[in-house]
């Protein structure tokens, strides 16, 4: 039996297999053993729906009594299900909370609502302020998606060592009214973070049909550890109606900030329509910047909207070039001279043929053994390559992929990579298999993942 090993043996396999723990629907199991509990070091909660169990009549005569009592009270069924249905959530409640207090060791948490259906009250009251307050002392991770109307009992708490936190906003069809009134608490939540907070991520849903996200931006102060700020908001921009909020709440942490992301999702559906400028919403932050932040090593964009020319995207990159060691780029497919156009500005490519760029992620339309080798050639200090493209291309058969790797094989073995990863549609694995088992004669420690896309 395991308990009847080594103890040290005992003590690591207890922390691999408790470390997480998920809670995803009504558990009669929730243990509170101290041993094992002190061993959780991350939870992810996602509050369920409790249905009330159905007590039909037993008898003839439990039937009348019903009856009677529903001439008496037409709500009568309705509230003895409600009473029931409290009754299950009070239990739940009671095992879980039991089960957080003997929790001494977490550091991160998760809770994650299901914005699509219903949701009890009582599960996010009890899971959300209460159990962060009870944490504060030793939670430095922290991802949230709960019901806007649980937001204000936020302001209460502190968390003094949190240094990551990412905030789902999901507001459905609130209006911009509420959804101010609902979010003041979360701002002063957010504010109250500032000793603390180095990593710093917003997602919005697009099902928020009025959430505008700039009175949080114009309203949040100074954070003088902040190095990472994610933003990703439907495409439209709709949701960042004044850009210049966010631009100011970057440029107060210029001397900090290595990490930048600004992502798109799928479009809000709106009953009117908004302003059609803000679809350039990411170009017009970059274009607002003028002077490059002197930490900024890691960046990622969604290259929306998908026919608009690169070069705002291109000033930025190559602005940031000397200090650069991650680039990803998302949404639209690239080709092969786009693609060069990003990477062959002339400063940017001083800078990475000397030493720079170790993470490219990028998709592209075509894949091939050539754009390997000018990979290598341009970029010699990367380390992880990812790819998603839409073809491969092998025009004279696979011999040239043999041949084309042979003539430089000299630029091949000084390169640094270590990881390839590769998504690619199903009628190209065969050719893929065949680039991954010949490249790895040159890069004998390279890593090569293929995945179909």
């Amino acid at each position: 039996m395991i308990n009847s090993c080594h103890p040290v043996l005992y003590e690591a396999w207890m922390k691999s297999r408790y470390a997480t723990l998920e809670i995803v629907k009504r558990d009669k199991e929730m243990k509170s053993d101290p041993h094992v509990a002190i061993h959780v070091k991350k939870v992810e909660i996602h509050p369920w729906l409790v249905q009330p169990r159905t007590k039909s009549p037993r008898s003839r005569t439990e039937n009348f009594i019903v009856q009677f009592l529903e001439l008496l009270d037409p709500y009568y069924t309705k509230k003895k299900a409600d009473q029931r249905l409290q009754k299950r959530l009070n239990k739940d409640l009671i095992r879980i909370n039991a089960a957080f207090k003997q929790m001494t060791q977490v550091a991160e948490y998760a809770i994650d609502w299901d914005d699509s259906l219903g949701y009890h009250p009582e599960l996010y009251t009890a899971f959300l302020a209460p159990v962060l307050e009870s944490w504060s002392s030793h939670l430095v991770k922290l991802t949230l998606k709960v019901p806007p109307s649980m937001l204000n009992s936020l302001a209460r708490v502190r968390l003094p060592k949190l240094d990551t936190f990412a905030f789902h906003f999901s507001t459905g069809s609130l209006s911009f009214r509420e959804i101010n009134g609902l979010y003041d608490g979360f701002v002063v939540f957010l504010n109250n973070l500032k000793d603390s907070l180095s990593s710093l991520t917003f997602l919005s849903t697009h099902s928020s049909q009025e959430l505008d996200v700039s009175r949080v931006f114009r309203k949040m102060g100074r954070f003088p550890l902040l190095k990472k700020v994610c933003l990703s908001i439907p495409f439209d921009g709709g949701h960042l109606s004044d850009p210049n909020t966010f631009v100011h709440f970057l440029k107060r942490h210029r001397a900090t900030l290595n990490e930048l992301d600004l992502f798109s999702s799928r479009c809000t559906p709106r009953t009117k329509a908004g302003d059609p400028d803000l679809i350039n919403w990411i170009q017009r932050i970059l274009n607002s910047i003028h002077t490059p932040f002197p930490q900024l090593r890691r960046i990622g964009m969604s290259l929306r909207p998908l026919r608009a020319p690169l070069d705002t995207f291109i000033r930025f990159i190559d602005m940031h070039s000397s200090t650069l060691d991650s680039l990803t780029l998302t949404d639209r497919v690239l080709s092969y001279s786009e693609v060069w156009d990003v990477l062959r500005s002339s400063s940017i490519t001083a800078s990475l043929q000397q030493s720079s760029i170790t993470d490219l992620n990028m998709r592209l339309y075509t894949f091939s053994v050539q754009l390997i080798v000018d990979f290598a050639f341009l970029l010699p200090s990367l380390k992880t390559l990812k790819i998603d493209c839409m073809r491969i291309s092998a025009d004279r058969g696979e011999s040239e992929i043999s041949h084309i790797l042979l003539q430089n094989q000299e630029v091949l073995a000084s390169w640094r990579l270590q990881r390839l990863m590769l998504q690619i549609p199903d009628c190209h694995l065969s050719l893929a298999e065949r680039i991954k088992q010949d490249i790895c004669v040159y890069l004998s420690d390279l890593s090569v993942t293929i995945n179909r896309s």
